[in-house]
């Protein structure tokens, strides 16, 4: 056995201590300064993003983060999610876990990353993710360091160093190093005192960001959250994506791109040409046809992500999509389009960003990551039909709010040109209620309702149609505000070619439509469906109030009073108008027997700013003020 010296061993020891004594200083929780900590869920303790790029086509990120995770509801953000596919590769892995004191529990290898499938609902994909779930006793910090490099580019990643609500940032570095010649576009949005600067160092052109203590943003209602953090969006302005090289100076050349990527695949089988012919050949007019052509494609096709390699920017071709009967959005947008110029009606593949964090937010900006989808529309002589092509359920040439009222580029043979889709306008999204309501002397009550909703206030509804009965009436169980509620027969029904609409009918009792006390029964305006009104503004809130979509309630009650019964009160009609929107109920007695109630709610699209916070939670809370009827006992 061989003696160790006495020297080495303290040695050792002093080197041991140093570096717990170093970890425990450096990521011990208690080291994180109190505002940085209030209102946190997690707190970014240091991170640097470097994006490198080599030629057109590769570039590498390196990302080295550490995070001290505070509460259970930031457990996620210790999650680590690295997607890759064939056209890139993960490498240079290593991470650690440590506790609240800073002290590492445990050291993290490649081989503790799970290697999975980007998404269950790819069909055919090499997409894939590296991903690593830390468990450990709360609170706890985690750290990683790893390298993606690509050898095809699209689109180059920007920076948030701040992504979301309670999420507090001691310091976060981004840079950016790329040859000259390339061409590299970037935004700054709402960077504020964030440091900015570039140099050249040798042959290559440095750029870099640096954030630090930024504070947590409590979670606020109704925000458009990416216009409000600090964000660095890039674009490259020459790009090669499998041998298909293109540039992002402007929308126009990135349109060329994307036909490029299209050409020729617009095709159909004879067979299929002819079938189109003859379902258009006798229909009246231009529209009709594309009608008939868009149910067509939702009866026969379903959506599926197919990305594998060049195939998550390339469109399967029309002739394939109409063999197999599924596809991407742009291979099913691609298979409208072809079955629109077998019908000699010509169209165009749109692409778009969908839902409330994507979207082309500057269009004087062409960039990559402002879009994640693609539609179809047909020019006509007076307007545009625009069409989701994945949906089974949209009706015919409604967006809805995952796509309305936002910037898309539109692809033509000769390259690209912005255009924006049409908007959900307030006066069209409208929810109408007519209510019957038999009241009881315990409180019960009997009700027939028939309501019917338009345009942008079918969408809760939509995914009812395709549910079994059971389904759609364990939904309308949970949806409707009443005590002890039962549901005897209702039906939905959708129509509308000019407004999408969807009715709802519905009959059945309530178990606590009133209150009794002593002799008398107190009743609410209660029309069953919900009031409409948006929560309370928060009393210390900071961003803007953001309205994407604005909408109508317009509300009848026919309340019938039970045998025996008066009115004894009735609140008074009230009539309440803001910026942010407008409220009416009349209460009428026309009868002994029945109490009438009319209800009209309006809230508007828009940003609102702090001036206007104080009159709309007037607004909101005068509304909430609402007095109840009282019925009295006749003796």
């Amino acid at each position: 056995m061989q003696l160790i010296p006495l020297k080495t061993l303290l040695l050792t020891a002093l080197l041991c201590g140093s570096m717990a004594g170093h970890a425990q200083k450096t990521w011990d929780i208690k080291n994180i300064p109190g505002p940085m900590r209030d209102k946190a869920n997690v707190v970014i303790r240091t991170e640097v993003r470097t994006v490198e790029r080599q030629s057109s086509a590769k570039f590498t990120l390196s990302v080295h983060e550490v995070k001290s995770i505070l509460n259970k509801d930031g457990e996620s953000e210790a999650t680590l999610t690295i997607f890759y596919d064939r056209n890139s590769s993960v490498s240079g892995f290593e991470g650690a876990i440590y506790d609240a004191d800073g002290i590492l529990l445990k050291k993290l290898k490649s081989k503790d990353l799970a290697d999975v499938s980007n998404n269950d609902y790819l069909l055919y994909s090499d997409s894939r993710v590296k991903l690593f779930r830390p468990t450990a006793k709360l609170p706890f910090t985690v750290e990683y360091r790893y390298t993606v490099s690509y050898k095809a580019t699209y689109g180059l990643p920007g920076w948030m160093p701040q992504p979301g609500f309670h999420i507090a940032t001691e310091k976060s570095e981004f840079q950016v190093i790329t040859p000259p010649e390339l061409g590299l576009k970037y935004m700054e949005v709402n960077i504020g005192s964030i440091k900015a600067s570039s140099e050249t160092v040798g042959s290559s052109k440095h750029y870099k960001w640096e954030a630090s203590m930024l504070r947590a943003i409590p979670t606020e209602q109704y925000v458009d959250l990416l216009s409000e953090i600090p964000t660095v969006y890039l674009s490259a302005e020459k790009f090669s994506y499998e041998g298909y090289e293109g540039d992002f100076s402007n929308w126009e050349n990135l349109g060329k791109w994307a036909a490029k990527l299209a050409e020729g695949r617009a095709e159909l089988s004879p067979q299929t040409q002819a079938k189109v012919r003859e379902m258009t050949a006798e229909l009246p007019d231009v529209r009709t046809k594309i009608a008939v052509l868009y149910k067509y494609l939702q009866d026969r096709t379903r959506y599926f992500n197919v990305s594998l390699g060049i195939g998550g920017w390339q469109p399967l071709p029309a002739s394939t999509v109409d063999d197999k009967g599924y596809g991407d959005c742009k291979a099913l947008s691609n298979y409208m389009v072809a079955l629109l110029k077998a019908a000699d009606i010509p169209a165009n593949m749109v692409i778009i960003g969908a839902g409330a964090r994507t979207r082309i937010r500057y269009p004087d900006f062409a960039s990559g990551n402002q879009a994640n989808h693609a539609i179809c529309c047909v020019p006509l002589a007076t307007d545009t039909v625009w069409l989701e092509c994945t949906s089974q359920t949209a009706p015919f040439g409604y967006l809805g709010q995952f796509t309305a009222n936002r910037y898309c580029l539109v692809v033509t043979d000769n390259g690209g040109h912005i255009a924006k889709t049409p908007k959900l306008h307030t006066d069209d999204n409208v929810q109408s209620t007519r209510l019957d309501v038999a009241l009881n002397p315990d409180g019960s009550a009997t009700f027939a309702l028939q309501t019917s909703c338009k345009n942008s206030l079918i969408e809760p509804m939509l995914p009812r149609l395709t549910e079994s009965k059971e389904e759609q009436k364990k939904h309308l169980l949970q949806t409707i505000n009443a005590n002890g509620l039962t549901i005897n027969t209702f039906s939905f029904a959708q129509s509308g070619m000019t407004l999408p609409e969807i009715a709802l009918n519905i009959t059945g009792t309530v178990r606590q439509y009133g209150s009794v006390t002593g002799n008398r029964l107190f009743v609410s305006a209660n029309f069953l469906l919900g009031t409409g009104i948006p929560p309370v503004i928060e009393k210390e809130r900071k961003m803007k109030l953001y309205v994407p979509t604005g909408y109508q309630m317009r509300d009848s009650l026919t309340l019938n009073i039970p045998a025996g019964y008066s009115a004894e009160f009735l609140p008074e009609s009230s009539e309440l108008n803001s910026t942010y929107g407008s409220y009416k109920i009349e209460y009428s007695h026309p009868a002994p027997e029945k109490i009438l109630i009319y209800r009209f709610l309006q809230i508007n699209d828009g940003i609102f700013d702090l001036p206007d916070f104080g009159a709309i939670e007037k607004f909101q809370k005068d509304i909430r003020n609402q007095g109840k009827i009282i019925l009295t006992k006749i003796n």
